[in-house]
C-alpha cells in the first residue's frame, strides 16, 4: 500500500500538483512509512520553491539512509537553484561516484543536471554508465527471451513476418 501512495505521490508531482504529493508524503513519514516518503517529500518542496524544507528534508533523508543517491541528487538541487554551483556540483559527483549500479531514472536526472551546469565531463561520465546499464539490461533481456528480438531480426524476422511475405 505504500508503495502505491509513492507511486501516486509521484504522479502528482509529474503532473505539477506538488500540495498532493507533499501531503502524501507528510502521512507517509508520519505513519513511518517508507524513508522513500522523504525523497517525495523533498521534491514536492522544492517543485513549491521551499528551498530551506526540501534541504532539510533531503539532509534528514541522507542521514536515514546514507547509501542512497537520492538525497544526494535532491541537495544538488537544492544548492544549484540558490545559485551555489560549487556546492551543487559536489553533491551531484558525489552521487555520481558513489559504488553500485545506480537506477536509470537516477541517472537520466543526473544527466540532465551535468547538462544544465554544462559539466561536460561528467556528463560525459553519466551518459556512458547510461549505455552501460542499457546495453547490460538488453542483454539480460535477450538471455531471459533465448535471444530476443536483435537475434530473430538477424534470423529473417518473426514467424509472422516471414509468413505475411509469402501471402
Amino acid at each position: 500500500a505504500a508503495a502505491a501512495k509513492l507511486l501516486l505521490g509521484r504522479i502528482h508531482l509529474a503532473a505539477g500538483n506538488a500540495a498532493a504529493a507533499a501531503a502524501i508524503a507528510r502521512r507517509l513519514i508520519d505513519s513511518n512509512g517508507p524513508v522513500a516518503a522523504l525523497g517525495l517529500a523533498g521534491d514536492a518542496a522544492l517543485q513549491q520553491g521551499d528551498l530551506a524544507g526540501a534541504e532539510a528534508v533531503f539532509v534528514r533523508y541522507q542521514g536515514r539512509q546514507p547509501q542512497s543517491r537520492a538525497p544526494l541528487l535532491g541537495l544538488a538541487l537544492v544548492h544549484q537553484r540558490r545559485g551555489n554551483p560549487a556546492s551543487a556540483s559536489a553533491y551531484a559527483v558525489r552521487c555520481l561516484t558513489m559504488t553500485g549500479d545506480a537506477p536509470i531514472h537516477l541517472l537520466r536526472d543526473l544527466r540532465d543536471f551535468f547538462a544544465l551546469t554544462g559539466d561536460r565531463n561528467h556528463l560525459a561520465a553519466t551518459n556512458e554508465q547510461l549505455r552501460a546499464r542499457f546495453a547490460g539490461e538488453m542483454a539480460a533481456m535477450a538471455a531471459e527471451t533465448g535471444g530476443g528480438v536483435e537475434e530473430r531480426r538477424r534470423e529473417g524476422g518473426t514467424q509472422r513476418g516471414r509468413d505475411a511475405g509469402t501471402q
